[in-house]
């Protein structure tokens, strides 16, 4: 079974579904030895996050529906549409978001129009970004959503260490099809036939290697 290394442009996994954010730290504190930390807020988006760094620049973005916030935001419908916590989705860097979703038309795959985001962190900090992303079709996660951070600290600067992403893989039911799209975008991933789309990252923790999926 092919294993993908890491994309160059990797940046984070957002992983949640079917249980509150204190449930997902528990969860993962257990199986990784690291404690992800509070992220935040997505007002306009009904979630809050924790965060655990995945070594350099990238990290695990822990999402959970927020009981405070919107019930009928898009990304908050699509966390507590799931029924157990799994990889949502995966997003890649780009510091020039425009001609990149350019490229990316240009090569047959659109990633989507150009939002801008932003949460405040529990010191107060506010962080502010753009990102591309189609929604929650995005070939079922498999294929990244572009994100933009722009001048502000990128949050695995400041997430707790200890893990880091070994390998990503994915797998689909129409893997040629996931594989035109990645290769528009300028990723190079092994994405093999599979019943169901899944993506399958490998980390190195402080409790042994943990596969996410």
């Amino acid at each position: 079974m092919p294993v993908s290394k890491v994309p160059a442009v990797f940046d984070h996994l957002m992983f949640g579904g079917g249980q509150t954010l204190s449930a997902l730290v528990a969860q993962i504190a257990e199986r990784t030895g690291v404690t992800a930390i509070a992220g935040g807020r997505h007002v306009t988006g009904g979630t809050h996050n924790a965060l655990l760094s995945l070594g350099g620049m990238r990290y695990l973005e822990l999402m959970a529906a927020d009981p405070e916030g919107d019930s009928r935001a898009t990304r908050s419908r699509l966390v507590r549409g799931l029924l157990r916590p799994r990889i949502i989705a995966w997003a890649i860097a780009t510091r020039d978001l425009e001609a990149t979703c350019d490229r990316a038309r240009a090569a047959g795959y659109d990633p989507g129009p150009i939002e801008p985001l932003a949460r405040q962190r529990p010191d107060g900090q506010r962080l502010a970004w753009r990102l591309a992303w189609q929604g929650a079709g995005v070939f079922s996660g498999i294929v990244p959503f572009l994100i933009d951070w722009q001048d502000c600290p990128h949050p695995a600067t400041t997430a707790p260490a200890g893990c880091s992403l070994l390998s990503l893989r994915a797998e689909h039911p129409e893997p040629a099809r996931a594989g035109r799209m990645l290769e528009a975008l300028g990723v190079s991933l092994a994405v093999t036939a599979g019943r169901e789309p899944a993506l399958e990252a490998t980390l190195a923790t402080p409790r042994g290697r943990l596969v996410l999926r």
